[in-house]
């Protein structure tokens, strides 16, 4: 689906009319770059199919409430983000988990060295900060810092001043380096967010 307005609009009024025409195009205008957003956080083909395919229901269990307005990527691509949280708070509670990270540790490779248990923790822990951040500032940092975009094309996206994207950015990273309890947590935080 091309990024025309227009197109989109006409989209959107088709899935609120229940086409699946409208869904199907939908899903493969954006489930290939969801499955590999989703990816690179879950890292398993499973979790990330699964998110995949959860966020295309809720789209579809949500299509009555589109306006003809919304951002198809924004909404699909944020919905994708709360899942994969969730995955992840539901997996660390998870005892088959803890059992399972209970012997991987124990049979784990010594090639895997200290620090990359460190990077996986963090990452975690960095989510898991981020998903506390009012709404507005996740998806700055998650603009700014996870997708790469520049202050410009995250104030238009978000229909806020460059400005404002600067100074919230600067408060949720502000509000995350004061979250992170070790020192050292905190530089690589910085480190993380503005490598």
């Amino acid at each position: 689906m091309p990024e025309d307005t227009e197109k989109e609009r006409e989209v959107i009024a088709a899935l609120k009319s229940d086409s699946q025409d409208a869904f199907n195009e939908i899903y493969s205008t954006y489930a290939r770059r969801l499955y590999s957003y989703c990816y690179k956080f879950s890292r398993t083909a499973e979790d990330a199919e699964e998110i995949v395919q959860d966020t295309f229901v809720r789209l579809w269990n949500s299509r009555g409430k589109l306006k003809s307005d919304t951002n198809l990527n924004n909404l699909i691509f944020t919905i994708s983000h709360r899942l994969v949280i969730n995955a992840w708070h539901k997996r660390m509670l998870d005892p088959r988990y803890i059992t399972f990270l209970e012997i991987q540790e124990q049979v784990a490779d010594s090639r895997r060295t200290e620090h990359a248990v460190e990077y996986d923790e963090f990452s975690w822990r960095v989510l898991s900060l981020m998903d506390k951040l009012p709404t507005t500032q996740r998806k700055i940092v998650q603009y700014a810092k996870m997708e790469d975009l520049p202050s410009k094309e995250i104030a238009r996206r978000m229909n806020l001043s460059e400005q404002t994207v600067r100074n919230q950015l600067s408060l949720a990273l502000k509000t995350l380096r004061s979250q992170m309890k070790d020192g050292k947590m905190a530089v690589g935080l910085l480190f993380l967010l503005w490598a």
